[in-house]
């Protein structure tokens, strides 16, 4: 289970140490880590020179630069001390506990992650974090159409590239993503001015080279994302206007040739609950299914706020039971809850059980359920804040890599049968 602090500059632990004073102060206030994760620790006060102590070093150490060393599950207690007698102090409860990833494999389920390569390439906490809680990676935005292939004979695979190395190098699956949008498109396609033949040309190139690539590396495929309309049968997207419907069909047909092996998905948003949108997206793929069209399974978004609140746990439970006794794998691909910066401290309790809603949902359609994903894992590299100002607090844990309920949410369900 997650422990709180139990000391503060304000009181708690410190009393344990008669004399001391409150003139030092550690922060974070309180520190939650996996095994085998480090984390630095400060220190702020009247001298320069401060002491760490672990209380119980078996469980984590410290060294004399305040940085933390998770060693086993357990709580162990640091104290920072300074003055010329050590007599000013503060202390910090450290709790280690088991990973998500190791929780969800008993489940037979993947725990992903979005990753923002740019914090994968230049954030040390973000990479760690990353390897240690979760055993999935989706790119959040590098096998993206107008990234990966920016000019009609011009692939850029580098991030791609970077994020499967890193995946391989600490045993975590890859979920592609995405091979067919609508949106997130070079302007060498939106100003083309493509024939039908040429348009599906270049989308059966682009299929054959990029799953191509990865045969083998990347397990699951986001083949065409956010197909379905609100209020139209399907999207208008330029695919639609340019190929029709059968664009769709084609995707999966050349995606299962590139890699055989490649479990194979479509992926929609506000389709969670049971609604004409879901029911729609239902119809969809099981007339792919039925003409033949090579389709595993069906991805749900699952970008949630508040207010207008996220369908209830009975209804996203009714919903992906439906979807899997019409014989397909779920997954909850993008998950995030947005809150406001400003809301009070009840609306985190509140986002801890959307997500828990979520998950407890999934984990219903086991072994059908393969992975539960959100959209960032941090609200230090989120994406929520640049579309929606504001609400920078979706994600399960903070800006300093602190986790919040939403974590708690999880780490508890998962240890629950």
């Amino acid at each position: 289970m997650i422990l709180a602090v139990v000391g503060t500059a304000c009181g708690g632990p410190t009393a344990a140490f008669p004399g001391y004073a409150h003139d030092v102060v550690v922060s974070p206030q309180r520190a939650t880590l996996a095994p085998g994760d480090t984390f630095r620790l400060t220190a702020t006060g009247p001298t320069r020179t401060i002491t760490w102590t672990s209380l119980n070093g078996g469980v984590a150490t410290v060294d004399s630069f305040g940085t933390v060393r998770a060693v086993t599950l357990g709580v162990a207690l640091i104290v920072a001390a300074g003055g010329e007698s050590g007599n000013l102090a503060d202390t910090v409860t450290v709790a280690v506990d088991p990973p998500l990833r190791s929780l969800a494999s008993a489940h037979h389920l993947l725990v992903g992650v979005a990753v923002d390569v740019n914090a994968l390439h230049n954030d040390p906490l973000y990479r760690q974090k990353l390897a240690s809680e979760y055993s999935s990676v989706t790119p959040e935005w590098v096998m993206k159409f107008s990234t990966i292939h920016p000019g009609p004979n011009q692939y850029a695979f580098d991030g791609a590239d970077s994020l499967v190395s890193f995946a391989q190098a600490n045993g975590m699956a890859v979920h592609g993503h995405t091979l067919v949008w609508g949106e997130a498109l070079p302007s060498w396609i939106t100003a083309g001015k493509f024939t039908r033949d040429q348009l599906l040309q270049v989308l059966r190139d682009h299929i054959a080279t990029v799953v191509g690539r990865y045969r083998g590396k990347v397990a699951t495929w986001d083949v065409v994302n956010e197909v379905v309309g609100d209020t139209t049968p399907l999207r208008n997207t330029l695919w639609l206007q340019v190929i029709g419907p059968a664009y769709i069909d084609s995707a999966f047909v050349w995606a299962r040739r590139a890699d055989p092996g490649a479990k194979l998905y479509l992926n929609e948003t506000h389709a969670e609950g049971i609604n004409a949108k879901s029911t729609a997206t239902l119809t969809l793929v099981q007339g792919l299914r039925a003409r033949g069209i090579p389709i595993d399974g069906v991805g749900f978004q699952a970008h949630f706020t508040l207010t207008p609140p996220p369908p209830t746990a009975a209804d996203l439970a009714a919903n992906l039971a439906r979807f899997v006794n019409a014989g397909f794998d779920v997954r909850v691909s993008e998950m995030d809850v947005r809150i406001a910066d400003a809301a009070q401290a009840s609306a985190l309790d509140q986002q801890a059980a959307v997500y828990h809603d979520m998950l407890d949902a999934c984990l219903r359609e086991s072994p059908h359920c393969v992975a539960f994903t959100t959209w960032g894992f941090t609200d230090r590299h989120s994406w929520i804040p640049k579309f929606y100002p504001g609400y920078g607090r979706a994600l399960p844990f903070d800006d300093s890599y602190q986790s919040k309920p939403a974590y708690t949410a999880l780490l508890t369900r998962l240890q629950q049968p």
